[in-house]
């Protein structure tokens, strides 16, 4: 439903400034990549590559100040191992790939599915067809700052709901992510 009400403003926004004469055609739109009404792509913001490395201790304190209690997954439950581990985002043609590897390990896929971006500062994610999860985002230079906003799991318990936004909150909102590519 967001996507169409997307859509309609920016078809009532492209239909406004045509009305006024004006051309905004070099002027970067935020958006899910796809091809706009002239054909040119839509540049996405996250498009690229980008890494983190968490500790348990960045974690404990993300988790603290998201207001969770320190009884969700340990950091050798998320990742396997007890040191650093790297997180590398990928996020490429509306997909996102999250791998990660205990120091010294080999990366392994945590996580994929679809995201789409839905403003200049927010996207939502999913892998069962639905985008289910919200994050706030922020780019200075070439670090990206996540907040994970909400996460409605459609077929999570709700043991299994905590442990989820536990993960989601000590993963992504712990440090910035530094782009690569």
């Amino acid at each position: 439903m967001r996507r169409i009400r997307w859509v309609i403003a920016a078809m009532v926004m492209v239909s406004v400034l045509a009305a006024c004469g004006r051309d905004d055609s070099a002027t970067p739109r935020q958006g899910t990549g796809a091809a706009s009404e002239t054909g040119a792509s839509v540049a996405d913001p996250l498009e690229g590559t980008w890494t983190t490395i968490l500790t348990p201790e960045l974690e404990e304190q993300a988790a603290a100040e998201a207001g969770l209690a320190a009884d969700g997954p340990t950091h050798a439950e998320l990742f396997g191992g007890d040191g650093p581990v790297t997180i590398v985002l990928t996020f490429e043609a509306g997909q996102m790939v999250h791998t990660s590897a205990v120091e010294g390990g080999e990366p392994e896929v945590g996580w994929s599915g679809a995201y789409e971006i839905v403003d200049e500062d927010t996207f939502v994610a999913g892998d069962t067809g639905d985008l289910y999860i919200e994050y706030a985002y922020s780019i200075e230079g070439n670090q990206l700052v996540l907040d994970m906003v909400r996460d409605d799991f459609p077929t999570a318990s709700e043991e299994e709901l905590a442990g989820e936004i536990y993960a989601q909150t000590v993963i992504y909102e712990s440090a910035p992510f530094t782009r690569e590519s």
